[in-house]
């Protein structure tokens, strides 16, 4: 419910369904940053997997 008015606030400000899109993706990334900014993301194996197989790199 929030949502639907804080898109309307700023479509009327920005005058720009586009931008208003892109404003609002942006301000949920950064909400999604601030929630997970206290978890530990360091992984536990020291090796990436990049989807090649079987295959890791060292990193």
């Amino acid at each position: 419910m929030l949502g639907q008015y804080l898109t309307k606030i700023i479509n009327i400000i920005l005058q720009s369904d586009r931008t208003t899109s892109m404003v609002l993706h942006d301000l949920r990334r950064l909400s999604a940053r601030v929630r997970n900014q206290k978890q530990n993301l360091i992984p536990d194996k020291h090796f990436l997997h990049i989807g090649c197989g079987r295959r890791f790199v060292p990193g």
